[in-house]
């Protein structure tokens, strides 16, 4: 597939159409606001409806444009992941645009200092860090595939970080329901995430689609407040010394490695790749490159997807 001229190889900036989860605030936001800042027409998503509009205008007025769109999605349930391809499609044609996206930044995410089960009964930390992301990105694959140069952005964090974080197999104990941490719940679902990456990389081959894995790096937001000694035990006895650190992470400056990635580069040079928060290729812990795992991971998904109490009508497979 030809890509036509434009920023990074792809469609000219005013042409495309970007979707961002989790972006009502944090990195999801600032994320969604230096790519509408380059012109791209940009929906995200959030729970609370008053903090989207008030990131919509936000947004819009550092774009310098109004083709900004919020829609409200609660991303721990596979009923509201599997919808958004329609809600996306109602949105764009609001803006009076095509069914298309050209670039999906899978961004939402969560942290958890008690286990906590969604409406699908689902360990949430797995639910909205891991499976909403392959849902989503299933709903919406068709508005994908209608761009000429599709890209899909999966936000994870520091892996070989959080690889020493999840002993034993990653697949046992899907939902955690034995010795909850937070931290490794969190840990094992992001490296689920880039596992599908990988798997998804493989799958598009061919098809002129991009799938790529991006740590941001540490910004101060919501959740990285969230990341007490509760959930974080090791740092129990430093904890002061981590906040600190943690208070210096400007999630405008994180952000801006989703944005280089979401719009620079050509897909050749970012499917398939691990991009740390320097905006540099990274490598991938040994069992996420196993394309045998991977394939693991993707059968997990699906069966997720398939089984959730919220998937009525459901039946595409992630």
């Amino acid at each position: 597939m030809t890509q036509p001229s434009g920023p990074g190889g792809g469609l000219p900036g005013q042409s495309r159409v970007v979707l961002v989860t989790g972006a009502s605030a944090g990195i999801g936001f600032h994320t969604a606001r230096e790519i509408a800042a380059r012109g791209a027409s940009v929906l995200i998503t959030g729970r609370d409806r008053r903090r989207g509009k008030d990131a919509v205008r936000a947004i819009a007025a550092a774009a310098g444009h109004a083709r900004v769109e919020f829609i409200p999605a609660d991303h721990s349930t596979v009923g509201v992941n599997g919808q958004l391809g329609e809600a996306v499609t109602e949105r764009l044609g609001v803006l009076g645009l095509p069914p298309r996206l050209d670039v999906l930044v899978n961004n939402v995410g969560g942290i958890f200092a008690t286990r906590t089960l969604t409406a699908d009964g689902y360990e949430a930390t797995l639910a909205v860090n891991f499976l909403a992301p392959v849902v989503v990105t299933h709903s919406v694959l068709p508005l994908l595939q209608a761009s000429a140069s599709p890209r899909c952005v999966n936000v994870t964090s520091s892996l070989a970080w959080l690889a020493r974080e999840v002993p034993g197999d990653l697949l046992a104990d899907i939902h955690t329901a034995r010795d909850y941490v937070g931290i490794r719940a969190h840990a094992r679902a992001k490296l689920l995430t880039a596992a599908w990456t990988l798997a998804m990389s493989r799958q598009q081959a061919g098809t002129g689609m991009a799938a790529a894995a991006v740590n941001p790096g540490m910004a101060w937001t919501a959740m990285t407040q969230a990341l007490t000694p509760q959930v974080v035990p090791s740092w129990r006895y430093v904890y002061p010394l981590v906040r600190l650190f943690q208070k210096r992470g400007d999630p405008a400056r994180a952000a801006r490695v989703c944005a280089e990635v979401a719009w620079t580069g050509s897909l050749a040079e970012i499917s398939g790749r691990y991009i740390t928060e320097h905006g540099k290729p990274g490598r991938y812990p040994g069992v996420v490159a196993d394309p045998a795992f991977q394939d693991q991971v993707v059968a997990v998904a699906w069966d997720l997807a398939r089984d959730a109490a919220t998937a009525a009508g459901h039946r595409g497979r992630p």
